[in-house]
């Protein structure tokens, strides 16, 4: 028996250390750099710590069995509280009632509440979803606005396309004076909530509209899904994620879009699920021309669309713009190139010489750009 039992350890430490040693393999055969306390290894890690406990405390080598099936639980919460730690930190310098705003997070039932801004703003919103982490994204990360060139101005004309319940459209609408926002909704349960938020921060600066934006004018089938910020005009990639039901709404192009706002756009917002590639695909030049600045939310996985993020940055890239892939985000920010028509750009293809791309290799091929082009001055 005495023999049995070690045969049992050694056997935990050449399983661990083996799968420990494949990381190390895999970097040097593939190139693909992985962290030996990544997530995949976790698990290995906790199983040789269980090997000494066991063996420094004298225990019955056949607990390690136990402690091989707490392990993966135990990860699950230290990765939670790992990743909410620094939001229990930050949200406390965003919200006035930072506990129902961090409680939020964990509500297990639906139910309505008001969150309080210390700037003053207020929104109403649902809890379990992901309104709260929206917030976080818009007002403590700055997703949409990470640097000086795309920071909200006075005077500025905002089109916020895809406006879920109104938490870009209040945050452009407060950050400066004299500004103007355009704000799009599909979703008529957002678009109420949307309108609620508009008045419940008395702007009048607002101006919100109950269409869906896409690569046409007409109506169109969009599904809706139990979170409502996951609404789509397209399907959604994960069988397991299953629309709730459908409704017809009407659609608007871009390009129609820009005819109702009616002047220069200073920046152009947009998350709309994957429809951002019809959209600006069959935008004409001519109303292309009037976009300064795109912050937009990139699909190219969670939803069926047969576009690429490399797509739309070549033809950002063709239309006068330079773009830069936001790390460890779905943030695309495109600028206008000063002094540059489209005809030029086809013709010299000048637009290479400034920006020059640089490949990499993620999940997906990424095409990026150089923050310093487009005066980012952090890595959101």
């Amino acid at each position: 028996m005495r023999v049995l039992n070690w045969c049992f350890v050694a056997l935990n430490i050449v399983i661990s250390v083996g799968c420990l040693w494949r990381v190390r393999w895999r970097s040097h055969v593939f190139g693909k750099r992985e962290k030996w306390t990544s997530s995949s290894n976790w698990i290995w890690v906790w199983q040789l710590v269980g090997v000494v406990l066991v063996v420094s405390l004298k225990f019955n080598p056949w607990h390690l069995i136990w402690w091989f099936i707490v392990g993966p639980a135990v990860r699950r919460i230290l990765v939670r509280v790992r990743r909410d730690a620094p939001l229990a930190w930050k949200m406390p310098r965003l919200y006035q009632n930072w506990p129902v705003a961090f409680l939020s997070l964990f509500a297990l039932h639906r139910e309505a509440l008001v969150l309080q801004l210390r700037q003053g703003v207020k929104f109403r919103l649902h809890a379990p979803s992901f309104d709260t982490f929206i917030i976080n994204e818009i007002w403590m990360d700055n997703v949409y606005t990470p640097s000086p060139r795309f920071s909200i101005r006075d005077g500025w004309v905002v089109v916020d396309v895809g406006g879920h319940k109104a938490i870009f459209a209040v945050f452009a609408a407060t950050t400066a004076r004299g500004v103007k926002v355009y704000s799009f909704e599909a979703s008529p349960e957002n678009f109420a909530c949307l309108s609620h938020n508009v008045a419940l921060n008395n702007l009048s600066n607002v101006k919100a509209f109950n269409v869906a934006v896409s690569g046409r004018d007409g109506e169109s089938d969009l599904n809706l899904y139990e979170d409502n910020g996951q609404n789509t005009l397209l399907q959604r990639s994960n069988p397991q994620l299953h629309a709730v039901g459908s409704i017809k709404v009407e659609t608007w192009s871009l390009a129609k879009v820009l005819r109702a706002v009616g002047s220069q756009v200073n920046l152009l917002k947009m998350d709309i699920e994957g429809m951002e590639y019809e959209a600006l695909f069959s935008c004409p030049h001519e109303y292309f021309q009037r976009i300064e600045r795109i912050a937009l939310e990139y699909h190219d996985v969670l939803v069926r669309v047969p576009h690429t993020i490399r797509d739309l940055v070549e033809f950002l890239n063709a239309r006068g713009f330079s773009t830069y892939l936001c790390p460890g985000t779905a943030i695309l920010l495109a600028e206008r190139i000063p002094d540059r028509t489209f005809a030029t750009q086809l013709g010299s293809g000048q637009n290479e010489e400034h920006f020059q791309p640089s490949q990499q290799k993620c999940e997906a091929e990424r095409f990026d750009r150089t923050p310093a082009k487009l005066g980012l001055d952090c890595t959101t």
